[in-house]
């Protein structure tokens, strides 16, 4: 059996061998010895190579579940804020507000849905208007920061919420990016 520092050695030959090793984000991405077997986390600077860097990986690792590969995402786009509507066409209570993310050659639309409860808490602790892009924006990207099995996947789910029980982390973060 590989440990971690053969295993990270293997999958940088493989990726050399494939041209496709400028891809990978060397920083992010780790390799680790958990008790009698590897982990490996490899993150990628263009998600248009996700299959391709899965199909060199995988056969490396004695389990599927022991590989986690995400991408880096970046936001392209902040469109603007709108009422939430039912599928009948009434309203939600709730706002919306679309965000096209990139990472490499691929693109994603998430959509950030801020409930009528999440706006009301936050005027409180802001004392004043919630700025929805801005808060759509903080939350998107603490959710990208994610990493390991826990890591957010724009192209898989599109649909995030900001409901009242997130409020208190949420308006941190949206403090410190003011």
């Amino acid at each position: 059996m590989m440990d971690a520092s053969q295993l990270e050695q293997q999958i940088i030959e493989r990726l050399t061998q494939a041209g496709i090793l400028s891809f990978l984000d060397r920083d992010a991405s780790q390799v680790l010895n958990l008790g009698n077997e590897v982990w490996a986390e490899i993150v990628l600077t263009d998600a248009s190579k996700t299959a391709e860097v899965e199909a060199l990986i995988l056969p490396l690792l004695p389990k599927p579940d022991s590989l986690v590969i995400r991408s880096r995402w970046k936001i392209s786009e902040i469109g603007e804020p709108v009422a939430a509507r039912a599928p009948d066409g009434g309203l939600r209570a709730a706002v919306l507000v679309p965000i096209r993310l990139n990472s490499g050659t691929e693109s994603a639309m998430v959509t950030v849905s801020i409930t009528k409860a999440a706006e009301w808490e936050l005027e409180q602790i802001l004392g004043g208007k919630v700025p929805f892009k801005e808060l759509a924006k903080v939350f998107v990207e603490s959710s990208l920061q994610r990493g390991g099995e826990s890591a957010w996947n724009p192209a898989a789910q599109s649909y995030l919420e900001i409901a009242s029980g997130g409020v208190g982390n949420i308006s941190r973060l949206l403090r410190q990016a003011a």
